[in-house]
């Protein structure tokens, strides 16, 4: 028995962990665009936690998944808790040794995979960020870009952290920092992103940033 096998109870070399509600007019591309991925459908281990939706999100995300990936899961919330409570749900299911999070509405291209996937190997998280070099931006308004970019750099000064996005919904754990990180989490709605990033330095794990688009 290999230490992986060991440690993971799922032959998936990745899992990908997606938070949704209400979400039936826009999910349904980002689950086709996952299932065009170098990466096989069968070693994918896609999570879909549907928080409490009030539309047809569970139903189009089953049928996807049992189309697609053979690994993957639909998880449906009984109630409406937030982004926080729905990834808590799903990193707590996820069985391999990879794990990302992303939105459903596929705010960053999912180019950023491969990349995350090799920054893992140095770090414990890869975050992506749409304020370092290389990074690509369209169809923000200059209101909600301002409210992102400020809450980040507010951030910055009062923790002293040096992340330069804290809200993008893209990012990427080794499992057991993923594990760790959400076990002790408790913010439920958006500000989920900037509590994981201050549970990971205040327990020393490395973090680096890539641009998405």
């Amino acid at each position: 028995m290999t230490d992986s096998h060991f440690l993971f109870q799922s032959e998936a070399k990745i899992s990908i962990v997606v938070p949704a509600f209400n979400e039936e007019e826009r999910i349904l591309p980002l689950l086709q665009k996952i299932g065009t991925l170098d990466i096989p459908a069968e070693d994918i281990e896609l999570i879909i936690v549907d928080d409490g939706s009030l539309d047809r999100t569970s139903g189009i995300c089953q049928m996807e998944v049992d189309h697609q990936f053979p690994l993957g899961k639909v998880i449906t919330l009984p109630s409406n808790k937030g982004k926080g409570s729905a990834l808590r749900v799903g990193v707590a299911a996820a069985s391999s040794p990879l794990i990302i999070t992303m939105d459903a509405d596929m705010a960053t291209d999912l180019s950023a995979i491969e990349p995350a996937i090799r920054g893992l190997t140095v770090s414990h998280i890869v975050i992506g960020s749409r304020a370092v070099e290389g990074s690509k931006t369209q169809g923000v308004s200059s209101t909600r870009r301002l409210v992102t970019i400020g809450f980040s750099l507010f951030l910055r000064m009062v923790t002293k952290y040096k992340v330069s996005d804290t809200q993008c919904g893209f990012k990427a754990y080794q499992s057991p920092a993923a594990k760790v990180l959400f076990s002790f989490s408790k913010v439920k709605g958006f500000a989920q992103d900037a509590e994981i990033l201050d549970l990971a330095y205040r327990n020393n794990f490395s973090i680096s940033e890539i641009p998405v688009q």
